[in-house]
């Protein structure tokens, strides 16, 4: 390409002697030499920077190889900008001059890619995949076997083994007697005899069992209907039944005979029991009434009325008192004269069941989920037990009136200390409510009936040893 006009040519040079010592002022000629220190421009020119434009001709195209990558211009410089063509006597400032093509620089290696951030070296390991080493080769084909223990000595053999003895009998142990198809309603054990009688509810069916054996002896229809109580003499050869008939029926334990049948009621008969000497049978029923049976004539030997149905009664075994309860209220009877001696008052709801101690100590149970022990002689209240999650149903003392069980609507039977009214130990077992409890003669068994169908029948004998059995007065 043509070389570019050049500027006029500049007016002789100076010497480089200093200046003259009275310098004049440099004549306005179109074109002087540059001075030592340019005259600056105005300051719109030093703030706005030239607008870019395009290469010159005369410039030589940019070099095929890539450049190096431009180094970032300083933060208070704009870009370098293509030198822009300037009028003749015009010098630009911070411009540099314009420079000889110079030959490009020689190709260099364009420097690798930024490779990413150094990953750390990998560990070290074991050939690929690092298969397991192979077994090592046995020392021998397989390893040889222990050499067997060296035989004892002879020596005479050991006695056999004697035969493991029993378990020690724990504190309550249980048996479970079935054969009931509805609720058993009320159980009694026989005085002196090995004899458990329970009734059935809605089945009309009375059993009488060996309790240490669970063996049914006697099942009895006793057409009550339903049958709600049964209760056994002291010599355990008398069995009353009472239900929704309104009759009182005795049967003989031994071949299952109907003796007598006793009316008089004129309502359901609730519950009956046996006079200590086994002479007279007492029946209470929801007529208010309570009747005093003679055994051997069958008549009633006398009436004593209530105000509301009779729910529950017992016979003091060591003295002649009769308790009987209608609603919340107990009653104390001379049953020798029919005589009325006094009221025990403290439940708030229906009393559900009595039992007589012989110290003169009565237990009775409510709907209102309490125990209470009275002293009959004085008619106070001794015991006021709770515990029970819902209506006590049962009591029963043991003969020695040192303990007293009761059972309820929480399926549990409690355990209480007659010494000091605390419980001793609750019984667990049966899956729906207890409804009647009952000891035996030497207060080693007690047995329970339940909404579920069963019997349960507890050993609860004390550590001691049993006691003798309770004397007998008439």
């Amino acid at each position: 390409p043509s070389p570019a006009p050049s500027p006029p040519p500049p007016s002789p040079a100076p010497s480089p002697s200093p200046p003259s010592p009275a310098p004049s002022p440099p004549p306005p000629a179109p074109a002087q030499s540059p001075l030592p220190s340019p005259p600056t421009p105005p300051p719109p020119a030093r703030l706005q920077p030239p607008p870019a434009l395009p290469p010159l001709p005369h410039q030589p195209p940019p070099p095929s190889p890539a450049p190096p990558p431009p180094l970032p211009p300083p933060p208070d410089r704009p870009p370098p900008l293509s030198p822009p063509s300037s009028a003749p006597g015009t010098t630009l400032i911070h411009s540099p001059p314009p420079l000889s093509p110079s030959p490009p620089p020689p190709p260099q290696p364009s420097p690798p890619p930024p490779s990413p951030l150094p990953r750390p070296p990998p560990p070290p390991r074991s050939p690929p995949s690092a298969p397991p080493p192979p077994p090592s080769p046995p020392l021998s084909p397989s390893p040889p076997p222990l050499p067997p223990p060296p035989s004892p000595s002879p020596s005479p053999s050991p006695p056999p083994p004697s035969p493991p003895k029993s378990p020690p009998r724990p504190l309550y142990d249980v048996r479970t007697v079935t054969g009931h198809t509805d609720s058993v309603i009320s159980v009694a054990f026989g005085g002196h005899a090995s004899l458990l009688a329970s009734a059935g509810n809605f089945d009309d069916t009375v059993m009488l069992w060996d309790p240490k054996t669970e063996e049914v002896q006697r099942r009895l229809k006793a057409n009550h209907m339903m049958t709600l109580s049964v209760a056994l003499s002291a010599d355990g050869l008398t069995l009353a039944s009472a239900g929704f008939d309104k009759a009182v029926k005795l049967w003989d334990t031994g071949d299952g005979k109907l003796l007598k049948t006793l009316k008089g009621h004129q309502d359901v008969v609730k519950a009956v029991a046996f006079r200590p000497d086994g002479l007279m049978v007492a029946s209470g029923s929801y007529d208010a009434t309570v009747r005093l049976w003679d055994i051997e004539s069958g008549l009633a030997a006398a009436t004593l009325r209530h105000l509301y149905p009779v729910k529950a009664l017992a016979f003091d075994p060591h003295s002649h008192h009769l308790a009987s309860a209608d609603d919340a209220n107990i009653k104390l009877w001379d049953y020798t004269t029919g005589s009325r001696e006094r009221i025990l008052r403290g439940h708030t709801f229906p009393v559900t069941s009595l039992a007589f101690a012989p110290n003169d100590r009565l237990a009775s149970a409510s709907e209102d989920q309490t125990v209470r022990v009275w002293n009959t002689q004085i008619g106070s209240e001794v015991f006021k037990l709770t515990g029970h999650l819902g209506l006590v149903w049962a009591v029963a003392f043991t003969p020695d009136g040192g303990r007293l069980a009761s059972g309820g609507y929480d399926n549990t039977i409690k355990i209480w200390d007659m010494h000091h009214g605390t419980l001793m130990r609750t019984l667990e077992g049966h899956t729906r409510e207890v409804l009647c409890l009952a000891f035996n003669y030497d207060a080693h068994l007690l047995a329970s009936g339940s909404r579920d169908h069963t019997v349960r029948v507890w050993d609860v004998a004390p550590p001691a040893s049993p006691h003798p059995p309770p004397p007998s007065r008439p």
